[in-house]
C-alpha cells in the first residue's frame, strides 16, 4: 500500500508516557505491506537460507501457513526484510540506540495497551509470540 508524503500527528496526548506527546511528523512517500509476513512466506526464506526456524514455529496454535510469523528477533526480521528486497518500518527517534520500536497492540494485550498509538521499545534480541512484522519499501 502506498503512503503519500506528508505531515501527520503522531502520538496521543492522553496516552501512556511512550505515546506522548502528540507531535507533528513529516514522512517521505513509502510503501508498507497491508498484512504481516505469514509463516508460509517466512518458510520460503528458511528454505532458501537453510536457517533455523524461530521459537513457536512448530506449536499448533502459531504454525498455520497463513498466520503471521512470530518469535523473530529484530535481527532476524531485518534479515528477512533484506532478503525480500524490503526493509522494516522505522521510527528514527527510537532506532539511534540499543532498543527497537514496538507499535500497536497484540492479541495478548488488554486495554489500555492495544491502541494504535501505543509505543514502546524492546531490546532487539527478544522474541515474543505476539510480535509479527510488516515490510516497507521506499
Amino acid at each position: 500500500m502506498g503512503v503519500a508524503a506528508g505531515r501527520f500527528l503522531m502520538g496521543w496526548t492522553d496516552g501512556h508516557p511512550g505515546e506522548r506527546p502528540e507531535h507533528e511528523v513529516w514522512l517521505d512517500a513509502f510503501s508498507i505491506a497491508r498484512t504481516p509476513v505469514t509463516n508460509a512466506e517466512y518458510a520460503a526464506y528458511l528454505d532458501a537460507r537453510r536457517a533455523a526456524p524461530p521459537p513457536f514455529w512448530n506449536r499448533p496454535d502459531f504454525s498455520r501457513p497463513l498466520q503471521p510469523v512470530v518469535g523473530l528477533s529484530w535481527g532476524e526480521a531485518a534479515a528477512f526484510a533484506a532478503w525480500a528486497g524490503a526493509r522494516l518500518p522505522t521510527e528514527a527517534e527510537w532506532d539511534g540506540g540499543t532498543r527497537r520500536v514496538s507499535r500497536g497492540g497484540a492479541w495478548r494485550h488488554a486495554d489500555p495497551w492495544s491502541p494504535l498509538a501505543h509505543r514502546s521499545s524492546l531490546p532487539p534480541h527478544l522474541r515474543y509470540s505476539d510480535y509479527g512484522l510488516r515490510l516497507a519499501r521506499d
